[in-house]
């Protein structure tokens, strides 16, 4: 795969919908769940996102995180995968999931990019796509998860 190639990658569905969830969970980590859903709710507003899309998107939250529960080593893949995407060190990519660096390295862990990153591993990522399929889903989604990210550099 060329850098060229993976670029696409960063706005696809499945991506974008990770992304998400994880902003919605670490909100989750200091807000009661009401409250995080009146943040993006106004984020939304400010930003001039479509309020009903995106709270399709967050009805549709355990959906989206269900790989998590069924398929521990395919989501630890998909989060390391973002993270390569958006050009994080190892370090950085291990520190989220909880894990120590060394295993991104390891042969012993099926976490290498160059081990695990092949088109039928890409294929899979259009089955595990819960709403971004929907053009309206994702475009809104792309314009907040863009601003969330402006936001993050200034703060």
């Amino acid at each position: 795969m060329n850098e060229e190639m993976l670029k696409d990658y960063k706005r696809h569905p499945r991506i974008l919908e990770l992304k998400f969830v994880r902003m919605f969970n670490r909100l989750r980590l200091e807000f009661p769940y009401n409250t995080v859903v009146s943040i993006i709710k106004s984020l939304s507003e400010i930003f001039g996102c479509n309020w009903t899309s995106i709270k399709g998107i967050i009805d549709n939250l355990f959906e989206i995180d269900r790989v998590r529960k069924k398929d521990w080593v395919r989501h630890r893949q998909e989060i390391i995968f973002m993270g390569y995407l958006e050009g994080k060190t190892n370090y950085e990519i291990s520190k989220e999931l909880g894990i120590n660096p060394s295993n991104l390295y390891s042969k012993k862990y099926p976490y290498r990019v160059k081990d695990f990153l092949n088109q039928e591993w890409l294929d899979k990522l259009d089955d595990s796509v819960v709403i971004c399929w929907i053009p309206q889903y994702k475009s809104e989604l792309i314009t907040l998860l863009e601003h969330m990210e402006s936001l993050k550099g200034a703060i």
